[in-house]
């Protein structure tokens, strides 16, 4: 069994988040919310919600529950 090197685990993060973030992308989307709308409703900033739509940023725990509260997305589904 081969071990995984910390480029691969890197690799693999970076992978999620861009998976989670065009998840959330799709979501704000069929909501109709622009990026300026949603950074409002979560007191932060569109830069921020643009990094996490991207995958360049790791979404912390607080913030992916106001995507999934504002955004409505069933739980399941991510």
């Amino acid at each position: 069994m081969e071990k995984k090197t910390l480029k691969q685990d890197d690799d693999i993060k970076i992978i999620n988040n861009k998976i989670l973030g065009e998840k959330i992308r799709n979501y704000r989307k069929r909501k109709k919310l622009s990026l300026e709308d949603l950074a409002k409703q979560m007191g932060i900033s569109k830069l921020s919600i643009q990094k996490y739509e991207v995958g360049k940023r790791t979404i912390p725990f607080n913030i992916l529950v106001d995507f999934f509260k504002i955004l409505e997305i069933p739980l399941g589904r991510v």
